[in-house]
């Protein structure tokens, strides 16, 4: 640690920035403990941080210092002014670092012309051995371009062979939430789909916030999921998926040998797309999470729920709270929290009866 911080504050002089007082902070406390520093939070949203974030020049003296740097795996990059130029410096880093597991770049000003340049690296990174396991693109101005440069790259044969022979040093985690794509999402999701056809090793992935519709969730379904069976969380929050979807949510579940988290909050999936998901619920042999948080479902579809998890023993977390429930749903969800012979589940919502009628109300979330 000692000899990263002397080669930082380096760098720095010679391009003449300021050293980071936060990470210079932390490499002393590391040095005088004697305790490796493993992980660099440098995201702009703390306090520390807030009123003076990450530019250019100071990316780019930490980034040629972490060159050679082997302890350090984690490094969160998030909420700061990175720009394409600074995105460059990062995927300068990524050819020669080997150790960096985790990459998060959320909320930075990087546009299809950074991605293109971090896709680069991670496919001339394959020769030298491809550490980074997890790569946070959140809440970027990405564009059409970037989006489809980043699923071209995780679809090479390069990668693939890498994925093959080095399946414990391959990208497990890749989130695009909320990518501010500029174009037709339909277009975007068939380049999403191809990523996933081709990339075994992906385990969670997240297109929250994509204003992807029925023909995009189909192509996702059908070119992507069906064929990769390694994802075990899939994340679609805040889309436009509505109950035409019905027998493709059907699908999903039931075709997803390994899927073990399901995110549809606020899509309006309705009553026709809980009747899908019920069926699907008989059907997969592994979902333990599953959120339908306003999702327009009212009491049918919601009893179509309740009734599938009477024989689905595998879920155990459920988010239903933003729904319409009726007296028949909040009937059969109250026998089913009192059926002991099933696993108990953990809801966001409770049940009490005022006068013989039921009433539902929000559970809060422990503090």
């Amino acid at each position: 640690m000692e000899a990263f911080k002397e080669l930082y504050v380096e760098k720095c002089r010679d391009f003449l920035c300021e050293p980071i007082s936060l990470l210079t902070e932390a490499l002393q406390r590391a040095i005088e403990s004697r305790k490796p520093l493993t992980t660099l939070k440098l995201n702009g949203n703390r306090k520390e941080l807030f009123s003076k974030r990450l530019e250019y020049m100071q990316v780019f003296a930490l980034t040629e210092a972490l060159h050679d740097e082997t302890q350090i795996v984690s490094l969160d990059l998030s909420y700061n002014n990175i720009d394409d130029a600074g995105a460059a410096t990062i995927a300068r880093l990524l050819k020669f670092n080997s150790s960096l597991q985790s990459l998060n770049l959320e909320h930075n000003n990087i546009t299809g012309e950074g991605v293109k340049q971090l896709a680069a690296s991670l496919q001339a990174a394959e020769g030298g051995g491809l550490a980074l396991r997890s790569l946070n693109l959140r809440g970027n101005p990405l564009e059409d371009a970037g989006g489809m440069a980043l699923a071209d790259m995780l679809k090479s044969v390069i990668y693939i062979a890498n994925v093959l022979q080095q399946s414990n040093r391959a990208l497990q985690k890749l989130n695009l939430d909320n990518p501010r794509l500029f174009s037709l999402q339909e277009e975007t999701a068939s380049h999403i789909a191809r990523m996933l056809a081709n990339t075994s090793s992906l385990q969670e992935v997240k297109l929250g916030k994509h204003a992807m519709r029925d023909a995009g969730l189909e192509t996702l379904l059908t070119y992507g999921m069906i064929r990769n069976k390694s994802i075990d969380s899939l994340d679609l929050r805040c889309n436009q998926i509505s109950e035409t979807s019905a027998a493709n949510l059907a699908r999903l579940l039931g075709e997803s040998p390994n899927l073990r988290t399901l995110n549809l909050a606020c899509n309006r999936i309705g009553d026709a797309g809980a009747a899908g998901l019920a069926e699907g619920l008989l059907l997969t042999p592994s979902l333990t999470s599953l959120d339908l948080s306003h999702c327009s479902i009212k009491d049918s579809g919601l009893l179509s729920i309740a009734e599938a998890l009477k024989l689905n023993r595998t879920v155990i977390h459920l988010k239903l709270w933003g729904n319409e429930f009726g007296q028949a749903a909040a009937a059969a969800f109250d026998a089913l929290f009192k059926d002991k012979q099933r696993p108990i589940l953990k809801i966001d919502f409770m049940l009490y009866s005022v006068d013989g009628q039921y009433q539902v109300a929000q559970k809060q979330a422990p503090s």
